[in-house]
């Protein structure tokens, strides 16, 4: 079950390279997008594509588990999310994070308000 913080954390939190917000995504073209943005060396870009599909898969075994209620589904979704933001954000040096910070301003989704007892 996920508390009152978490949840806020998760809100407020970007999800980046999550172009409709449901994890329905290519890697190779976010790879492909985030090298051009961000300048990614061959080693980062390898790092983020495999990163990608780690995430892609996490998503759709979350995505297909019917035994998860929608807000517990729509949460751990947003944890797998955030986990890849935070795995990018480890190989990338101050001037990329920088950048980043400023591509996910620019493409945050408002996901409305959620709220958990």
């Amino acid at each position: 079950m996920i508390d009152g913080s978490q949840s806020r954390k998760l809100v407020k939190s970007e999800h980046l390279l999550w172009e409709n917000g449901n994890g329905h995504f290519d890697a190779a073209k976010q790879t492909k997008n985030l090298t051009k943005e961000l300048k990614l060396t061959a080693d980062q870009q390898s790092q983020l594509f495999d990163g990608l599909k780690l995430a892609k898969s996490q998503l759709e075994a979350v995505r297909s588990d019917t035994s998860l209620s929608k807000r517990d589904r729509k949460c751990k979704m947003a944890f797998v999310r955030e986990a890849s933001n935070d795995q990018i954000r480890a190989f990338s040096d101050k001037k990329q994070r920088k950048k980043l910070d400023r591509i996910q301003n620019a493409h945050a989704y408002d996901f409305g308000p959620v709220v958990f007892p």
